[in-house]
């Protein structure tokens, strides 16, 4: 009884939404207008057989990535969704570069029952005027399938914007615009060959390259993965941009390789552990990577279902198949220790503009070689053995001086070489003049600062990763002006000034003692504990908490 009670429910539910409102939505769609067109359409787009539809997910997406994922589905023979290009080419023609285009794209709109022109042209002016407004992100189905924002997705494209904000729903909707659809509402063959043109136009320049690295487990049979992977596919993909980067030992190793997933799903965690898988599997200490550009002109956007991010289901299945390929030509092998390649467009970019990190420092410090200073620190394992010829990703040079004048020197020398040396690319790039009201435009490095009284940070992110940052400093916390003065007497130059190590070695103590999480201190100070000058340490203490006693245990229990 209850499964009959069941099945009648559900006939009359699937007949409320799939035909009452469908038809309803037809005949009043015409005679009432857009209120209440607008009103229906909402509703209809809330339900999918009869079930309510929720939000999987919000993301700030690739516009390149949302438009390819439009012509993913029927295998490219009979793309479901041309009908972006008559909103392209209405806005081209509103913006004076086509003619026609406001004609064609109000005859693929013909049996909507009102004036869609009017309605299109009032959306372009107000992102002329305003940007994207927020607070209505485009609606796409759990394959990325537009269910509502076509209009804003093709402004988004026109003007060049970068990213745009989805919601991301259960279900499955999809919105047909295939051909069939143009040939049966009375486009001629010269307007069907022009739509199919203006859509090939639009995928073509939404194309990047992918980003891909052969690990250093891998490196001395890159050259074969490489000739393997340009014939995987001829007709669809192509390699160009190889190169090869040799690192410094595992920390530089270690460094890249965060840098490089952190637009990925892999965590910190993660990334030790893979760190360790590879070095694992390498046949030398030699941690030398390739790396290359994958372009790939029918990519198969689609969505991971892990962190809804837009996914590359093409590269996918070239990963997978290439780790079978080489894991019995890797000793050792585990998964994913041969090469990895950027799943969308976030990713590539980001991995694309890391590599051109300039990470020498020297004509940062060449400028303020006048100014009396020096660097604690320099020698931290968090630094690279080469500063300031280069630099680890994430870490910071500390500059100590002895006067506010020389502090706001040094601050504003870092601030104006950080703008100069990091952002000789557009530091910011545009989305063309007309969103300058809005807040879309995206910003590839940025430069954050901190200016108080007795401190200042200049900080160089890549989107919201950091890549360095300078700390000027007038006082070392828990020690005398005066051992902060005799530094400046005792500070050795090596194209920087820096400390030696029976400086060093007290500024280092009193902060580890203060601060016992920072962990990678220890290693210097039991290495170096010999040159401890401890009546110079007291002599120099300006924290009354910090007595000589205390001092003294916690030294004897560092040795222990």
């Amino acid at each position: 009884m209850l499964n009959i009670g069941k099945k009648i429910i559900k006939q009359i539910d699937h007949k409320l939404f799939h035909d009452t409102i469908k038809r309803k939505w037809t005949n009043y769609k015409s005679s009432h207008g857009e209120r209440v067109y607008d009103f229906l359409s909402i509703f209809h787009r809330r339900f999918v057989n009869g079930k309510p539809l929720r939000i999987l997910a919000k993301r700030n997406l690739s516009v390149r990535d949302l438009i390819l994922a439009q012509y993913y589905h029927n295998n490219f023979s009979n793309y479901m969704q041309y009908d972006i290009a008559l909103r392209v080419l209405a806005l081209e023609e509103y913006f004076g570069n086509a003619q026609n285009g406001f004609n064609l794209y109000q005859k693929m709109q013909s049996g909507s029952g009102f004036n869609w022109k009017s309605r299109y042209k009032n959306l372009i002016q107000s992102y002329s005027s305003n940007g994207f407004n927020k607070a209505n992100p485009i609606e796409v189905d759990h394959d990325f399938n537009i269910m509502d924002g076509a209009h804003r997705l093709a402004l988004a494209y026109y003007h060049k914007q970068e990213f745009i904000d989805v919601n991301i729903y259960n279900g499955d909707r999809k919105r047909v615009f295939d051909m069939d659809f143009f040939w049966s509402n009375g486009f001629t063959p010269d307007e069907c060959n022009l739509v199919k043109n203006k859509t090939q136009q639009i995928l073509k320049t939404s194309l990047y390259p992918f980003v891909g690295v052969i690990w250093p487990s891998a490196y001395d049979i890159r050259n074969e993965i490489l000739a393997d992977l340009i014939h995987y596919d001829a007709t669809n993909i192509k390699i160009d941009n190889i190169r090869d980067i040799n690192l410094n030992g595992v920390d530089e190793f270690s460094h890249l390789i965060k840098a490089l997933y952190f637009t990925d799903i892999l965590d910190e965690k993660g990334c030790e552990k893979k760190i360790k898988l590879i070095k694992n599997s390498m046949n030398s200490e030699q941690y030398n990577v390739c790396i290359f550009d994958l372009h790939v002109n029918y990519p198969q956007m689609s969505v991971n279902q892990k962190n809804f991010q837009s996914q590359s289901n093409l590269v996918k299945k070239l990963k997978s198949t290439f780790r079978k390929r080489f894991e019995n030509k890797v000793k050792n092998y585990n998964y994913d220790v041969i090469l990895h390649v950027t799943d969308n467009y976030l990713q590539s970019l980001f991995c694309t503009e890391l590599y051109k990190i300039n990470q020498d420092l020297n004509k940062f410090f060449e400028r303020i070689k006048y100014i009396p200073y020096y660097v604690i620190r320099a020698k931290a394992s968090r630094q690279h053995p080469d500063f300031p010829n280069k630099f680890y990703f994430k870490s910071n040079s500390d500059i100590v001086t002895i006067s506010e004048k020389y502090l706001n020197e040094i601050y504003n020398i870092a601030l104006n070489f950080s703008y100069e040396h990091f952002c000789s690319l557009p530091y910011k790039t545009e989305q063309n003049s007309v969103n300058k009201k809005s807040n879309d435009s995206f910003e590839l490095i940025k430069i954050k600062s901190v200016s108080e009284k007795d401190y200042k940070k200049v900080q160089i992110f890549l989107m919201d990763f950091m890549i360095f940052q300078f700390e000027i400093l007038l006082h070392i916390n828990g020690i005398k002006d005066t051992f902060r003065n005799e530094c400046i007497e005792h500070r050795i130059f090596d194209k920087y000034y820096y400390l030696p190590d029976d400086d060093e070695i007290i500024i280092r103590l009193v902060e580890y003692y203060n601060n016992p999480h920072k962990s990678w201190y220890k290693n210097y100070l039991l290495s170096h504990l010999a040159e401890l000058n401890k009546e110079r340490l007291f002599l120099n203490l300006n924290d009354k908490t910090l007595s000589k006693n205390k001092l003294e245990r916690f030294i004897k229990k560092l040795k222990e």
